[in-house]
Parts: structure tokens; C-alpha cells; sequence
């Protein structure tokens, strides 16, 4: 059975389900949780419309409905605690797939918002130079940009992207980068093969340079955050809200049979996870009917959580 096989089997289910009878469903996982979410969630984004937006984007997204319940509640909850919509279709915040992990990655559109609530800006844009555009950039004691994009059906491949910031005082901040210089940073990223660096690459490419202008910015208390949480993503670091989910009642039981299907569960996700981050890099690998044994030290690991 290859992975897309797999997939497909989970994208039949309906898209609120979680593949255990007996537990509920991703939609009532994440309302029983609402008040966590509500607690962080600004007045114009509702719990609700959180709710619903993570369910959109995980019927859109297949791979996403590999991933844990606890992640995406968690991804739900930053974005709650940033202000922005993790639909991906506005550009302010995606929700994009590491094996079994959701993250919620902000877009540029969402850091460009997130900027201006400093309420010290006046205006703050970002665009993408074109190999066939005319673009002239100078710095010194009075920096001087000026880009003429063409008007050809064919502009050719991106070689720069640059942000402006105009603060209320009336001073000016700009930052240019090289499409090398960004492709450098796309490379470290842990989702450089996925999700908008693939389907967004102008996007992120915005993204990257008003994430690298908002130094020079004064920040609001969102946009920190924001900019401390893609430095968590890229150190490994753990993301801004850990959410403790209570054990299930089987769990709380405990038992050699409980104990025995959990090893055999976490095998199979380990296996399933090494076969999705594969797909990626090699096509479409064929999923052995048996994944390779645990070892002795991840089944202790296992029968002591």
C-alpha cells in the first residue's frame, strides 16, 4: 500500500473524524477546547471561526490529516494568540505539516498586519523584482530605491524582493535581498520541500524580507511574538503555546493490552511519518505491510508516558 493510498483512505472518512471508534472527532476535539482558544482569541476571530478555518484548511490539505489532534489545537491556539487566520487562502498565517506535527506558520500578509498594530507605521509594503523589470537601489546618507515593474506577459524569474516601511515620524526603512539571499534562508527551513515555500514562493519571499525589515521596526507585542515563534520553529524550539491534553479514559486504565496497542500505534505512526517525509524527497515509496521493529528503548519510553 503506497502512502497516497493511505491518505486517501483517511481523506474518505469525514474530514472531522479521528480513525478510533469510540473517540471524538477532530471537531469536537477542538470545541471541547474552546475555551482555551477563547482565552488567547482577539474580538474580530472568534473561536469558532478558528474552528472552522483549521477544518477547511485540513479537508484541503491530505497530509494534514496525518497529523496529531494535540498539534493542530496547538497551531489553532497561536493563531488565536497572534490575531491571524490560518486559512493560508488571505496570506496572513498557513497551517503547514512536519510528520505528525502541525505549525502555524504566519505569511506576509499576516506579518505586514501584525506590524502596523504598532500604530507607528504609516505604511509598509513588500514586492518582488522581475529579471525584466527596472529596478535601481542606492544607499548612503539618503538611500534611494526606484522599481519600474514591466508591463510584458513574460517579467522572467524573480531576482530581488525588497520592503519599505514609512514610520509616522516620517522616516523611511527599506531592506533589499537577492532571490539567492532568500533562497539561503528557504534552505534552512524545516518545510523548504512543503507547504507556501512550494505553492507561495513570491509570498514567503515577501514575507522574508519584511521579516528581516521589522528589526529596524518598532513591534508590536503580536508581531514579537510572531517573529520569536518562526525563530522557535527554525531552532527546534518548542512552539509558544504547549497545550496538555488529558489522558483518554483507555489510557487512564492502563493494562498490558492498552500498553501493547499503544507500542504497536506508535510503530506504525513512526513508520507511517519516515514514509510521508520520504514522499517528498522520492515520489511515492511503497508502505511495507509491517514497519520495522521499535527499539528497546523507545517501547520503555512509551510504557512510562
Amino acid at each position: 500500500m503506497t502512502t497516497e493510498s493511505v491518505v486517501k483512505q483517511e481523506a474518505a472518512k469525514p474530514t472531522t473524524a479521528i480513525a478510533k471508534k469510540g473517540q471524538p472527532t477532530i471537531q469536537q476535539f477542538l470545541e471541547s477546547r474552546k475555551d482555551l482558544i477563547a482565552q488567547v482569541a482577539p474580538k474580530h476571530l472568534t473561536p469558532d471561526r478558528l474552528i472552522k478555518v483549521a477544518l477547511m484548511a485540513r479537508a484541503r490539505n491530505k497530509a494534514l490529516l496525518l497529523c496529531s489532534p494535540e498539534s493542530l489545537l496547538q497551531a489553532v491556539i497561536n493563531a488565536a494568540e497572534l490575531g491571524l487566520e490560518p486559512s493560508g487562502l488571505l496570506g496572513q498565517a498557513y497551517l503547514v505539516p512536519y510528520g505528525k506535527d502541525v505549525q502555524l506558520i504566519p505569511g506576509y500578509r499576516g506579518l505586514i498586519d501584525l506590524a502596523r498594530r504598532s500604530g507607528q507605521i504609516s505604511r509598509i509594503e513588500a514586492h518582488v523584482v522581475h529579471e525584466n523589470d527596472t529596478f535601481d537601489i542606492s544607499y548612503g546618507i539618503e538611500p534611494k530605491l526606484e522599481h519600474k515593474p514591466t508591463l510584458s506577459a513574460n517579467p522572467g524569474k524573480p531576482v530581488a524582493v525588497y520592503a519599505i516601511a514609512k514610520l509616522k515620524d516620517g522616516t523611511t526603512q527599506v531592506e533589499v535581498m537577492t532571490i539567492s539571499q532568500v533562497e539561503a534562508i528557504r534552505s534552512r527551513s524545516k518545510a523548504a520541500k512543503s507547504g507556501p515555500w512550494v505553492t507561495d514562493f513570491e509570498e514567503m519571499a515577501r514575507k522574508t524580507v519584511v521579516r528581516r525589515l521589522c528589526k529596524y521596526l518598532p513591534l508590536s507585542p503580536e508581531l514579537q511574538k510572531a517573529l520569536e515563534f518562526e525563530e522557535s520553529i527554525e531552532s527546534g524550539r518548542e512552539a509558544m503555546v504547549e497545550v496538555v491534553v488529558p489522558p483518554s479514559e483507555d489510557e487512564a486504565k492502563g493494562g498490558a493490552a492498552e500498553a501493547k496497542a499503544r507500542i504497536r500505534k506508535a510503530q506504525q505512526a513512526k513508520h507511517v511519518e519516515a514514509q510521508v517525509v520520504e514522499i517528498h524527497e522520492a515520489g511515492e515509496p511503497t508502505i511495507d505491510a509491517e514497519p520495522p521493529p521499535m527499539s528497546d528503548e523507545e517501547i520503555a519510553a512509551i510504557k512510562a508516558s
